[in-house]
C-alpha cells in the first residue's frame, strides 16, 4: 500500500493524553485536497511534472484514464484508506481489488524500471500542506496547554 504519515510524537513532550482528533480531520483534508493539486496539474508534490508517456495519444490525462486513481487517492471513493491513531493518521490505496482497491496504485506512484514505468508521485502532500497541518497541529496542542 502507498502512504503518507503524518507522525507528531513530539506531541507526547508537551501533554500527557493529547486530543488531535479535529486537528486530523482538518489536516486530512489539507493532504487530500493537495493530492488532488497533483492530478490536476500532472505533477508531484515538488512541482515536477510527471514524465510523459512512452506512447502519446490515448487521449487522457496521465494517471485519469478512468478516474478511480484519483478519486481512491483524494478519498472520494472506493479503495481509499485512512487509518487513525492517537498521534498518527495515514492515508492511501487499498491494492486489493476485492474490497474496491486499485493493483497498480504503487507502481504509479514510486514507479517500477524492469518495465519502464517512470515514478508519477501523486501520493504526498505539497511542503505548503504540510506546512498548514504543521500550524493546525499546534494550534490545537497549544489550545489544550492553554498556552
Amino acid at each position: 500500500m502507498s502512504r503518507l504519515n503524518l507522525n507528531i510524537d513530539f506531541v507526547l513532550e508537551t501533554t500527557q493524553n493529547p486530543d488531535l482528533a479535529e486537528a486530523f480531520r482538518d489536516c486530512r483534508q489539507v493532504v487530500l485536497d493537495s493530492i488532488d493539486q497533483n492530478f490536476l496539474t500532472a505533477s508531484g508534490p515538488d512541482g515536477a511534472t510527471w514524465p510523459p508517456r512512452a506512447h502519446a495519444g490515448d487521449g487522457h490525462p496521465l494517471l485519469i484514464e478512468t478516474g478511480s486513481l484519483r478519486i481512491a487517492a483524494t478519498g472520494r471513493g472506493p479503495g481509499h484508506v485512512t487509518f487513525w491513531h492517537p498521534l498518527e493518521f495515514s492515508i492511501g490505496i487499498d491494492k486489493n481489488v476485492q474490497l474496491g482497491g486499485i493493483p497498480g496504485a504503487a507502481v504509479h506512484n514510486f514507479g517500477y524500471p524492469p518495465f519502464n514505468i517512470p515514478q508519477r508521485e501523486y501520493l504526498a502532500p505539497t511542503e505548503g500542506a504540510l506546512d498548514v497541518c504543521e500550524q493546525i497541529i499546534a494550534d490545537a496542542v497549544s489550545g489544550q496547554l492553554g498556552i
